[in-house]
């Protein structure tokens, strides 16, 4: 058996610190890594734990920014307003228009149906959204500084003399006024109702904030579906639902007509210096240093932009709705934070799924995300906030980085490390020469590997050249707890092995909740000659009697009960370990025969009332408080006094509700064998599971439709399998050894 290694990679560290210093977000900081991502800007990565009843872990990622002419902040929606785009897209939008990006955050609050920003969005000095509201927002200018205020657009028309103004540019269309669409907003306008489209032809200028757009108009249409948006041109749009008096100003219109456009900001002196404009809808929470947010209910992962006091940006993401990993913040919190990062101004910005980071690294030429999104995977966001290197590409190496370059270690294990280069602006670039390695502390380096020890922090250097980069390794005796597994990636917490049956036992190591580079030969493995033997490698043979294994990690001990198997007949079955499992937890039994050996019968069918007594137990259902629970089935008589009181707890629960029959009685038929649709329906049920696209199985037409959502989300979450035929056989019956895989995948999975 080879040497199983856990290691957990951290990239691209160049700050380390494991420190238990406080914070507004936990009393004991768990790890904190500072990344260099480009010049002025660094990727920070901090966990804390909090005593707060029920919080635990608390996970941050942000960015700090100071301005400088090599990386400069931008705002972002992709290639249209409309619709949305994840991260990833967006960064291909930007990568495929000239842009290299190191790295972004989600932006404002938008419409899930449609993907359009709530609020105002200027990019390149352009007006790409707005509304006639009067927002808090963030000014970037041209040399990368920030800066926050109120911001409001006011666009006004010009006609004939008259004066309109215009509310929304590129908003969805509804009937709140008059609506002005470019080729930003998509490549048509999608109506909520019936209107007029008004469409004008630009002849100069621009839209943008002082600017003047001068336009020829040149066709008038009642809005019946979708309105195309011409590349140089502007639609003017009205539904017929809106105010009757503004109609009037269209009917004026005719073909020819010149019309132009003003476009002003509530302070364009100020808002004038800005490249790039980012109105906050979630709104301000920190002023001059004081808290002026809103409490909005509920512990949630956030996103916010913050300014401190000597002009960096924050550009901050916290994790949450994820047990274990991170729990969220109020916005108090979320703002008291913020202050404890130096900023003085902070914009709360889009939370929940929405919260999303992600990074370039030096010398990888990749984009990654760095956090863990609420719903588990990348929501299609509105807006971003990006940074853009603008380092022109020399293909000369200038920088070196090392990966992992933090590592947490068992001391004695083996740490492997890839070295990559980079010229001045992080473009990827050939190493120049061989890589030596060396360590400064107890940890060392042999033929060039490096290898943790003792109970330290070792400084290790890889250099290629006249390059070099450092990197902290953590060496640890003894972990906080260990879990083992088997070769299949099971959790092995005993051990249930015939005489001479081996099972490979990887052991998998933790300090602060994370795993750490481990190896099963660095851990002590005592037991009793007669339970077995066991490699270095944790190759364990089963004896000829019980006992425990015992593993040692420095002071630490974890152990594992090593039992025969429960039943006679179960050794060469599919499903013993399940069996095993099940009999352990008292959910199963067996038959004693006249030898006196005892037997499970894994390939007997199960009848309803085996199944009720198997259900019951395995969800520990006091029977007793279900007793006077009154059943309305016709056979009532038949059920076993044995099987009684679990068929109660199961219908008193709504788990099970017997058959209807064709004289209109109810039945549990108690010694009728169960088939497979009965029990998926009864786990889906036991699970709650919801809707889920259609299973794939030949057969799906032959299930009843009683049970097919049921299954379809099953099969989904991967607890149900078809025949090696792609049938999965809804009517055969079930056998003892399948319902006992379907029990533990359901209810202890």
């Amino acid at each position: 058996m080879k040497k199983r290694i856990i290691c957990l990679i951290i990239m691209l560290v160049t700050v380390f610190s494991v420190c238990a210093e406080a914070s507004v977000l936990g009393s004991k900081q768990l790890f904190g890594y500072t990344y260099e991502i480009g010049d002025g800007l660094f990727l920070y990565k901090n966990r804390f734990f909090s005593d707060q009843s029920g919080v635990g872990n608390q996970t941050e990622n942000y960015f700090e920014y100071s301005p400088n002419a090599k990386t400069r902040p931008l705002v972002t929606l992709g290639k249209y307003v409309y619709g949305g785009e994840d991260i990833n897209e967006c960064y291909e939008y930007l990568s495929q228009s000239g842009v290299r990006t190191l790295g972004g955050v989600n932006g404002d609050f938008f419409s899930v149906q449609t993907g359009v920003p709530s609020g105002h969005v200027v990019i390149d000095k352009k007006i790409i959204s707005t509304d006639e509201r009067v927002l808090p927002a963030l000014g970037i200018k041209e040399d990368g500084s920030v800066f926050t205020d109120d911001f409001q657009i006011v666009t006004k028309m010009y006609h004939n003399g008259e004066e309109t103004v215009i509310p929304f540019i590129n908003k969805y269309l509804q009937k709140w006024g008059y609506y002005m669409y470019d080729s930003n907003y998509y490549t048509e306008i999608t109506p909520s109702a019936m209107g007029k489209y008004v469409t004008l032809k630009i002849v100069g200028g621009e839209m943008k904030l002082g600017g003047v757009l001068k336009t020829e108009l040149v066709s008038i249409e009642d809005s019946i579906s979708e309105k195309n948006i011409p590349e140089d041109c502007i639609v003017i749009a009205l539904t017929y639902e809106a105010n009757p008096e503004l109609a009037a100003v269209f009917e004026s219109f005719l073909i020819g007509d010149t019309v132009e456009f003003t476009f002003h900001s509530n302070n364009d002196e100020l808002w004038g210096q800005a490249v790039h404009i980012l109105a906050s809808e979630a709104g301000q929470i920190v002023k001059n240093g004081e808290y002026c947010g809103e409490d909005l209910a509920g512990a949630s992962p956030r996103t916010a932009v913050g300014i401190t006091a000597e002009g960096k940006m924050i550009l901050y993401t916290v994790d949450g709705r994820q047990t274990g990993h991170s729990y969220g913040v109020r916005i108090p919190t979320l703002a008291n934070r913020m202050k404890e990062l130096g900023c003085v101004d902070v914009l709360n910005l889009d939370g929940g799924g929405s919260t999303t980071i992600s990074a370039s690294w030096g010398g990888s030429g990749s984009f990654d995300l760095q956090n863990r999104p609420s719903d588990g995977a990348l929501r299609n966001d509105s807006t971003y906030i990006f940074f853009e290197n603008v380092t022109p590409y020399s293909g000369e190496a200038s920088k070196l980085f090392l990966y992992p370059e933090t590592v947490y270690a068992k001391s004695g294990a083996k740490v492997n490390y890839t070295v990559k280069a980079s010229d001045d602006g992080y473009f990827p670039v050939e190493i120049p020469g061989g890589i030596i390695f060396s360590a400064e502390g107890n940890s060392y380096v042999e033929n060039n590997e490096i290898y943790a020890w003792g109970e330290e922090t070792a400084i290790i250097t890889a250099r290629a050249g006249e390059l070099s980069a450092t990197a902290k390794l953590r060496s640890i005796e003894t972990p906080d707890y260990i879990r083992v597994f088997d070769s299949n990636g099971i959790e092995v917490t005993e051990i249930n092995i015939d005489s001479g049956e081996t099972v490979e036992l990887n052991i998998v190591a933790y300090y602060n909740g994370m795993e750490i580079v481990s190896e099963d030969s660095l851990y002590g493995w005592t037991f009793t000659e007669a339970t077995g033997t066991v490699t270095n490698e944790g190759l364990f043979t089963m004896g000829e009697d019980s006992g425990k294994i015992i593993i040692t990690a420095g002071e630490l001990t974890h152990e594992i009960p090593v039992n025969g198997d429960a039943f006679t007949d179960i050794s060469k079955n599919w499903a013993r370990h399940y069996i095993n499992d099940l009999y352990d937890k008292g959910v199963v039994n067996g038959f004693y025969n006249e030898d006196g050996s005892f037997e499970f019968k894994p390939g007997n069918y199960v009848t309803k009332s085996e199944m009720a007594a198997m259900l019951s137990r395995a969800l520990k259902f006091d029977v007793n408080a279900f007793a006077n629970v009154e059943l309305p089935f016709a056979d009532l008589a038949e059920i076993p006094d044995w099987a009684l009181p679990h068929v109660k707890a199961l219908y008193g629960s709504e788990i099970l509700k017997g058959s209807l029959a064709e004289d209109g009685k109810i039945y549990f038929y108690p010694d009728t064998e169960v088939n497979r649709a009965e029990i998926f329906t009864i786990a889906g049920r036991i699970l709650e599971v919801g809707e889920a696209n259609p299973c794939p199985f030949d057969d799906r037409d032959e299930i009843p439709n009683w049970a097919v959502s049921y299954i379809d989300a099953l099969y989904e979450k991967g607890m149900i399998n078809g025949y090696a035929d792609n049938q999965l056989k809804v009517w055969d019956s079930i056998t003892r050894a399948e319902i006992s895989k379907i029990i533990v995948k359901a209810l202890f999975n």
